[in-house]
């Protein structure tokens, strides 16, 4: 009787600790996954480093800022850039209405926008018509080395050398003229100005 009581008991303390050993444990107890770098399903609250990282890097691009639009180009004084071909319309709009001020306002700005040899060689016929030759020689100047095949361009500055009264150099841009274009003859305007033989008014010198 005493040995079939002591088996009894022990059969009682072995089924218990199965059931121990099987039962559902806490989230502490449970064995940890490895996965290996890679996704894998782990018990709520645990989830692997790598899944966290995940998380913080989608967190970081999704906060950061675009990327900037490209700058718009400059004037090279940090202002918004100019549209020469419209500063050129309005001041040959203001010519022909013979608001030379305002004219010579917008021609100024154009060729500051756009220093075309067109744009120096008539700003600087308006500041000849002004009597600005020292300006008109510089802006003439400007537009005969961009285009020093362009006989047109030397006599141009030659007269305003001429209305300057300093022959020496109107001498000398008129000898670049017969450079860029040879056989070119010259004659003189009743204002006693160069001109091409063959103008109106000119009297071959």
């Amino acid at each position: 009787m005493k040995t079939g009581t002591a088996l009894a008991i022990v059969f009682v303390a072995s089924v218990a600790a199965g059931a121990w050993l099987l039962g559902p444990r806490t989230a502490a107890e449970q064995p940890r996954t490895s996965c290996g770098g890679g996704s894998c399903d782990a018990p709520a609250g645990d989830a692997p480093p790598i899944q966290q990282s995940s998380r913080q890097d989608a967190t970081a691009h999704a906060a950061a800022p675009s990327s900037p639009a490209a700058p718009r180009p400059h004037d090279g004084a940090g202002r918004e850039p100019v549209d020469s071909v419209l500063l050129r319309q309005q001041a040959d709009a203001a010519i022909a209405n013979g608001d030379l001020a305002q004219g010579l306002e917008k021609m100024k700005a154009a060729t500051a926008a756009d220093p075309s040899a067109r744009n120096h060689g008539d700003y600087g016929d308006l500041l000849e018509k002004l009597t600005d030759f020292d300006g008109a020689i510089r802006e003439l100047r400007a537009a005969a080395d961009l285009e020093p095949g362009n006989a047109d361009r030397w006599i141009a500055l030659a007269n305003a050398y001429y209305l300057k009264v300093d022959p020496g150099e109107a001498w000398k841009a008129e000898g670049k003229a017969r450079e860029a274009e040879p056989g070119l003859v010259l004659g003189r305007a009743a204002n006693g100005l160069r001109i091409r033989k063959g103008d109106s008014a000119a009297a071959p010198q």
